[in-house]
């Protein structure tokens, strides 16, 4: 957001159910109750650490996974140094271990930050809003109007809403936080169902619903507004549905039916999500490509990504700072952009910090389909042998693969990078090389031999662009115009996730075609065929069963939602370990062979072999226990009603 207030306050819920010292002062600003509650922006500024919590994962760090995105951990994306025991499902009692920790330290003292470990920054985040909710009316007449409370209250509720689904989608059904709980109480509280939990959630987001304003002044724009709270209520619905969260708390095993009474439930608040924005937020809505050009088309596709306003036409709930990351160049987007998807060669930085570390994989690749809606088959060889011609416009959105052009090199003027083809300009257009000897595999870069194996510097063979505009590139400030000229944000829920949620929810309860009480004018199939028509792919016309449509529905969100937060979430609330990581080395990527030039600098004319290869560093062990994560040693040593999570 443009304006945002920071008291440096740390509130901390030092365990999963509560703590009794809930207000501990940083000692070189001490601020009491008093201080806090004195005023509507003072109370504001408290509130909004819940804001400079929300998981940054557009940029490198967040949820302490390093210089990695956390697409990087399913069959989307790979990495060049992937936390080994992570991938391997190692994750008892690993208080730092990026995503599954819960300690403090992660975030360097600094505490919760969007680069924070989320089970630590929603504990934070809850003692937070359920302070506020319980303390509103002491701030005075005087401080702050009924409105104003209001809007303060709103924000608390749909914060205490989210935080507890950031808590129950990893670790399953918790006890309840719903107030704030003092050393006198009884601490050691049973677990609840992941429903009753989403229950609770859920009354939350009604109160958010009526207390949040339609649409705040231009000074705060990013701040949660009723749409957001509409949204999330179809998505929380829509997650106790699925088949993971079927299993009792003391029992998991594998699943693939849905509670259609949640799905029910998932099928109105979605509808009514879009109801509410076609009325009342008319410019949130999906764009409607009819009458458009392709240009046209894929420049409006392209802006909900990154844009030139604040907020992206699309967002209902986001983490923005200015729709920028602090403490790099060009307000932060040089270092996020080079470190999680640009090549050496246009980063231009050393070493693993512009290293292209969360590179699509062959896995991804393969999602999308040709232009026409055939999927794509490595056993036909028309497709073989011209794989990245005519596929789903999306593809060309998101995926930079041998001989892409995409941008350029070198710093804008006359610095030129070095170069290891000769056929290759050192400075002007990019295009890409990922085949061996090449510019992008080459030695140099500030890498030493190991980094420079073909195997280690960008082992899957594409770079992921959907946040990445081509004026980006250069290194060090050489090119602040560049990185300058548009911005991105963390977006948790935009339009066209609302569309999917329906979508999944109706096909679950009424089939492709079938009608929903209480979600009137919106059919599974339709709700697809809007989402693709926005990309530029062609309507499906028939559908098939229930369970065939379930796989369309579900590639469509994978490649839609790519990047977006999601696609971990889904894969273990669907419980498609099994399906997905059943090979020794599960994760592929592509080894591209120049084999002739036709004479010209457009390398997208050359000519290529192609040949998919094991990428051996990303291996993924995970079992039945790790579709919910193990609940710390030292919580389950002092709550003796806690019960642990099955197979940990």
């Amino acid at each position: 957001m443009k304006r945002i207030y920071k008291i440096l306050i740390v509130l901390l819920f030092a365990s999963l159910t509560a703590c009794e010292d809930y207000l501990d002062m940083v000692p070189s600003q001490e601020f009491s109750e008093e201080d806090v509650y004195e005023t509507y922006y003072t109370t504001q500024s408290y509130l909004d650490n819940c804001y400079r919590a929300l998981y940054d994962f557009s940029g490198p760090n967040a949820g302490g996974m390093g210089i990695y995105q956390i697409e990087t951990i399913t069959d989307n994306a790979c990495t060049q140094s992937p936390n080994s025991a992570f991938n391997l499902g190692d994750w008892y009692n690993k208080s730092g271990m990026q995503e599954v920790g819960w300690n403090l330290t992660k975030q360097n003292n600094d505490n919760a930050t969007g680069s924070g470990l989320p089970i630590y920054n929603s504990s934070f985040c809850l003692r937070i809003a359920n302070n506020l909710i319980e303390n509103i009316e002491t701030i005075p007449e005087i401080g702050a109007s009924q409105e104003q409370k209001d809007w303060l209250m709103g924000q608390a509720y749909f914060f205490r809403a989210w935080y507890y689904f950031e808590w129950i989608r990893r670790l399953g059904g918790m006890p309840p936080v719903n107030k704030v709980y003092t050393g006198s109480e009884d601490l050691d509280l049973p677990r609840q169902s992941y429903k009753e939990c989403s229950e609770d959630i859920i009354e939350d987001l009604d109160m958010a619903i009526g207390l949040l304003p339609h649409e705040w002044p231009d000074a705060d724009q990013g701040r949660l507004e009723k749409c957001s709270a509409y949204a999330l209520k179809g998505l929380v619905a829509l997650y106790a549905a699925s088949p993971l969260m079927q299993n009792s708390v003391d029992e998991l095993v594998e699943r693939d039916d849905y509670d259609i009474d949640w799905a029910t439930r998932a099928a109105q608040y979605s509808a009514a999500t879009l109801d509410y924005l076609q009325a009342n937020r008319p410019s949130k809505m999906m764009f409607d490509p009819t009458g458009l050009t392709e240009k046209e088309r894929d420049s409006l596709y392209t802006e909900i990504f990154y844009h030139t306003n604040y907020i992206g036409k699309e967002s209902l709930f986001c983490r923005s700072s200015n729709g920028v990351s602090a403490g790099t160049n060009a307000g932060g987007r040089e270092g996020d952009l080079s470190m999680l998807f640009q090549s050496l060669r246009v980063s231009g930085r050393s070493g693993s910090w512009g290293f292209s570390c969360s590179m699509p994989t062959q896995n991804f690749v393969d999602a999308f389909e040709f232009a026409d809606g055939t999927p794509f088959d490595w056993n036909n060889p028309e497709h073989v042998a011209n794989p990245y011609k005519n596929r789903d416009p999306r593809f060309y959105n998101f995926i930079i693969y041998a001989g892409r052009q995409y941008g350029k090199v070198g710093h804008p003027g006359t610095h030129d990078l070095p170069t290891f083809n000769s056929k290759v300009p050192k400075h002007g257009t990019y295009y890409f090389e990922p085949w061996k000897a090449s510019d992008d595999l080459g030695g140099g870069w500030g890498m030493d031999n190991a980094y420079s194996a073909y195997n280690k510097s960008i082992p899957a063979g594409y770079m992921f662009k959907k946040f990445w505009w081509p004026e980006a590139y250069g290194q060090n400030g050489s090119n602040p115009d560049g990185f300058g000229t548009y911005k991105y944000n963390a977006e948790f829920i935009r339009t066209t996730g609302v569309w999917l949620d329906l979508a999944e929810a109706l096909n679950e309860v009424a089939g492709p075609t079938g009608a929903v009480s209480g979600a009137a004018g919106y059919t599974a199939l339709d709700c697809i065929n809007k989402v693709r028509a926005k990309a530029g792919m062609p309507v499906i016309l028939t559908p098939g069963s229930k369970e065939e449509f379930r796989e369309r529905i579900r590639n469509e969100r994978r490649i839609e939602l790519s990047y977006e937060y999601h696609r971990w979430f889904d894969i273990r609330r669907w419980m498609l370990f099994d399906d997905l990581f059943d090979e020794t080395y599960p994760i592929k990527g592509m080894a591209s062979t120049l084999i002739a030039t036709d004479g010209t600098e457009n390398q997208e004319n050359w000519t290529y072999e192609y040949e998919i290869k094991d990428i051996q560093q990303s291996l993924r062990g995970y079992t039945l226990r790790n579709y919910w994560y193990p609940i710390p040693q030292s919580h389950m040593d002092r709550l003796y009603n806690i019960e642990q999570n099955p197979g940990w």
